[in-house]
């Protein structure tokens, strides 16, 4: 069975806010949104429209069923006047998001806001209760309307629960409430499917990837050579014919544990080369990476 690929485009509609590291009382945020965000929000989808009066096993069902199924990338901003995303690349001048330094990246699309609980009995801020929130802006400075752009990789005649799935993947996504990261409490997270791009949208695609093949029933891409990566890689043995040039990260995530709760399970990806690191093959041969389960790819040739 082959494997299809897909852009998908979403415009957001209120910030954004992707859990990075904490500093101090600052919640950073992330610059894109990480493949598994979009596995988490594709699984609640389906499993609301298959399962109407749906319970904790009906998440994890469908969850195990869009893992084997269903695969992504990560998400990056897009605005109209800059067709070729706001993707990362590891440059001889550092590190550049569509080309802005992190800098002008930052000061057009990241906002924060402050905020703190109050003390009735002082009629002032309690102590100690003082946080700032970092998110994406719907909006940028440049009043440029933001969206996400992102490739999404399914079975053909995709099938969860003896319902084609691929058929009505657009549907899903246009007739449900969608919302993405943390802080959905306080109106973060807001996005809205777009089925009928802009026109200067409708044939973007992550051209590093130069193809999609199957092997030992794992879902891999062939990559071209001197290109930067769109997702995480784990870092693996060495491999002498394939160098990365960029940043590594020590990925560790809480996870649903359905006897402990929610966040009670604290799982390491390992340290993974982080989007945007330049990938090079010393042969004539394209790198090849297999794209495994909530969208981490792993150098296998």
């Amino acid at each position: 069975m082959g494997w299809q690929r897909q852009t998908l485009f979403f415009e957001v509609k209120s910030g954004l806010h992707i859990g990075a590291q904490t500093l101090g009382f600052i919640k950073r945020t992330r610059w894109f949104i990480p493949s598994k965000i979009l596995w988490a929000m594709t699984t609640r989808v389906i499993t609301e429209f298959l399962f109407p009066n749906n319970s904790s096993q009906h998440y994890e069902l469908i969850g195990d069923e869009v893992d084997k199924q269903i695969r992504f990338t990560n998400f990056y901003l897009w605005t109209e006047n800059h067709a070729k995303g706001y993707t990362p690349e590891f440059t001889d001048k550092g590190l550049l998001w569509g080309g802005l330094k992190p800098c002008e990246f930052a000061q057009n699309f990241i906002g924060t806001q402050t905020s703190t609980a109050l003390s009735m009995a002082s009629t002032s801020a309690e102590e100690n209760m003082l946080h700032e929130v970092e998110y994406i802006l719907p909006f940028s400075r440049s009043r440029q309307q933001v969206y996400l752009v992102g490739e999404i990789f399914y079975k053909e005649n995709l099938e969860i629960k003896g319902k084609t799935i691929s058929n009505i993947l657009d549907t899903i996504f246009l007739e449900s409430y969608l919302y993405l990261g943390g802080e959905s409490a306080y109106g973060y997270g807001r996005v809205i499917y777009n089925s009928e791009p802009p026109e200067t949208h409708s044939q973007w695609k992550f051209t590093a990837i130069a193809a999609l093949e199957e092997k030992e029933n794992k879902l891999c891409c062939r990559f071209q050579n001197d290109q930067y990566l769109p997702c995480f890689v784990k870092v693996s043995p060495c491999n002498t014919n394939t160098e990365f040039a960029g940043d590594v990260e020590l990925l560790v995530a809480r996870e649903i544990d359905q006897k402990r709760g929610y966040g009670q399970s604290i799982k390491s990806h390992n340290f993974c080369w982080i989007p945007g690191t330049k990938v090079t093959s010393k042969s004539e041969e394209k790198p090849i990476f297999s794209i495994e389960e909530k969208g981490f790819w792993n150098l296998i040739a």
